[in-house]
């Protein structure tokens, strides 16, 4: 899931939805 997390960040920018993901 971090892989996929890391991609949402350079994507979209928001550690918010990282988290949420996490």
């Amino acid at each position: 899931m971090l892989q996929y997390c890391s991609a949402l960040l350079r994507e979209l920018l928001t550690v918010d939805r990282c988290f949420l993901w996490s």
